[in-house]
């Protein structure tokens, strides 16, 4: 035999076995049913001498696993929104930082009142409405105070100027 023969009589061949083997199996299956299930007013009845013994036993594994039999075992609930608490916002406390400047000295000329203020590198000359350092702003000049205004938060600051009051 060459060997395409020898391949197609051992496919049949398998072929063959395979077939004997479902009809003798599907022998013993239909030997456990005992009858049919009849109708009764439109409706199949499926009382447990009707069924298949392998299935009644299905039907007892199952009721002692699942011990609510009318529970639905593939019920899955439905999703509920819930609104998500949504934490109040923390704000920290606002902090001020302190006034770089130092009084120095003041100048009344012509009218005008200047102060002489000093910070870490710079010494200025202000007056009234003058803003030192784009953050703070000359509100007001009088002989005990002078007030700033924080510009970035619009604080105001008072920096004493010493004098005897």
């Amino acid at each position: 035999m060459n060997k395409a023969k020898t391949r197609q009589w051992i496919l049949f061949s398998t072929l063959a076995l395979t077939l004997g083997a479902v009809v003798w199996v599907n022998q013993f299956q239909n030997s456990d049913v005992q009858s049919y299930p009849q109708k009764i007013n439109g409706r199949s009845d499926f009382s447990s001498s009707t069924l298949p013994s392998h299935t009644s036993t299905a039907n007892t594994v199952m009721k002692t696993r699942y011990k609510n039999s009318e529970q639905d075992i593939f019920y899955v609930p439905a999703l509920q929104f819930v609104s998500p608490v949504i934490p109040q916002s923390y704000t920290p406390p606002v902090v001020i930082p302190p006034l770089p400047f130092t009084y120095l000295g003041r100048v009344v000329e012509n009218g005008r009142e200047r102060i002489f203020l000093a910070s870490a590198q710079k010494n200025y000359l202000a007056q009234r409405g003058d803003v030192l350092e784009n953050n703070y702003r000359i509100d007001s000049i009088n002989d005990h105070q002078i007030l700033f205004t924080y510009l970035p938060l619009k604080i105001g600051q008072t920096l004493e100027t010493g004098a005897a009051q």
